[in-house]
């Protein structure tokens, strides 16, 4: 597995730095060698996870953060994407400060030691009105990852009308320059009304207008693997990714957008041969759908070896929503020209 490193708190939105630097004890499963110093190690892995985690606070009846702590070092993480912090702007030092600090303890309960392996924040945009997105990193990524502004606007005014959904960091590993975006699709009802209407809008400019500012800058860098991670909250093949069957109304205008828009982008799930019907979110209503998941550019999909819905139960369920896992690895990948 490759040793992930972190930006302490490099991108988006002006938070603090609130990565915590606790002791641990015994137990560190990597060497602390740079990301880029095994390029030539045919075992080098870069693990990507996306999980929806319906806050990131400790409630009275789930100690959510341990849950999360435990699960994603159980699938030896180097990266995770969350979707729907809950973390509002007013906040956000002291609330980022507190979640790395219960996760980061909680890894060295775990055993395992702070010499890279503990998370950091890349890149985050805390929530306005819901959502809230997070780029965690271990600290041993810290070297690769760039330095640039990721916030992008997709809307007009004092306010971005994507703060929240979207947020991006950019790193190098593997021979490759890889762009992670984050995104979180809002979900809407059919009912009208100015927030339903917002979000509406929302759901079209992270696909018309941010997404493809994204893909055209990395049209423009050689040797760059882009990837969309996050929950995408519809369906573009209901026959698999739904328990219904049924493509909802609000899904066909996305599923356009994203066809249209963005063609060299392949659900990489999908894409490597996965024909089982398989899901990432039960709703109340015991509806399935996979809607978490990861996109990659077409030329770049040899760089996957393998992406996982992970099996939760009762016992380690952190929400509603199942994790899902990206490897890279860049023995598969085009050769660096």
């Amino acid at each position: 597995m490759s040793s992930p490193t972190s930006s302490d708190n490099l991108n988006n939105e002006g938070a603090a730095d609130p990565s915590g630097d606790d002791a641990s004890s015994s137990n560190q499963r990597t060497t602390d060698r740079e990301p880029n110093e095994a390029n030539n190690n045919e075992d080098l892995q870069l693990r990507i996870g996306t999980h929806n985690t319906n806050g990131i606070r400790n409630t009275k009846k789930i100690n959510k953060v341990a849950k999360a702590a435990k699960l994603w070092e159980d699938q030896k993480l180097d990266i995770v994407c969350l979707q729907e912090t809950h973390i509002k702007e007013d906040r956000q030092e002291v609330n980022y400060a507190r979640f790395l600090g219960q996760l980061n303890t909680t890894l060295s309960q775990l055993g395992v030691q702070d010499n890279g392996r503990h998370w950091a924040i890349a890149a985050q945009s805390p929530s306005l009105t819901g959502g809230g997105v997070l780029i965690l990193v271990r600290k041993n990524l810290k070297s690769a990852l760039e330095r640039h502004a990721t916030q992008r606007t997709a809307g007009g005014g004092r306010r971005n009308s994507t703060q929240g959904y979207y947020t991006e960091c950019v790193l190098n590993w593997g021979g490759h320059r890889i762009r992670l975006s984050n995104v979180y699709v809002p979900t809407i009802s059919s009912k009208k009304g100015g927030q339903e209407e917002g979000r509406r809008q929302v759901r079209r400019q992270l696909f018309k207008k941010v997404l493809k500012e994204t893909n055209s800058d990395s049209n423009r860098e050689k040797n760059t693997i882009r990837i969309w991670a996050g929950d995408f909250n519809f369906v573009e093949n209901p026959a698999l990714d739904s328990s219904t069957g049924r493509q909802m109304g609000l899904d066909v205008e996305l599923t356009g957008l994203r066809q249209a828009e963005h063609p060299d982008m392949v659900d990489i799930y999908r894409h490597l041969g996965n024909q089982q019907r398989e899901y990432t979110h039960i709703a109340r209503t015991q509806t399935s759908r996979r809607l978490d998941r990861f996109y990659i550019n077409e030329p770049m999909k040899e760089c996957v070896s393998d992406t996982t819905i992970i099996p939760e139960d009762q016992a380690t369920a952190v929400s509603d929503h199942r994790l899902v896992v990206l490897c890279l690895s860049p023995s598969h990948s085009p050769p660096v020209k």
